[in-house]
């Protein structure tokens, strides 16, 4: 098993890109936790977490998240709900491999510069689907 994190601090026209190569694991997660109560954000109605069943993985073998304020359109968003300081942590479970993700900050207008024209996108109606799956699944998860 392998886990670690990081920490951002993203002004409001910020985004950090994270990626590295997918981990050869039974199960793999990002998670973002707030810093007051080291907990996760609201997980049944936005991106604030991704798991390997969710992240679209690149033709390259590699794995590209795009951490920010608001949705920049791609398959990978992990949502901030606006907050400029938070941590990221990442687990690979039953993992024989452990990649070490590697971060970007760059200006949210210049995103898309710094991703390869293959990384997965979602449109509004993809966007509202996932959500949609996450609170079902939360309800399913807290019998709500």
């Amino acid at each position: 098993m392998g886990y670690g994190g990081c920490d951002y601090d993203l002004g409001p026209d910020e985004a950090m890109i994270v990626a590295c190569d997918v981990p050869e694991a039974r199960y793999w997660s990002f998670v973002v936790y707030s810093y007051a109560w080291f907990e996760p954000l609201d997980f049944a109605n936005r991106t604030v977490c991704l798991n390997n069943a969710q992240i679209a993985a690149d033709p390259d073998g590699r794995i590209r998240l795009v951490v920010a304020h608001s949705d920049p359109g791609g398959q990978n968003w992990l949502d901030t709900e606006g907050r400029r300081e938070a941590l990221i942590a990442f687990h690979w479970v039953l993992s024989t491999t452990m990649p070490t993700p590697e971060d970007q900050i760059v200006p949210f207008a210049e995103i898309d510069r710094h991703l390869p024209d293959f990384v997965a996108r979602a449109n509004p109606q993809q966007r509202a689907a996932q959500v949609a799956v996450r609170r079902r699944s939360r309800a399913l998860r807290f019998r709500r």
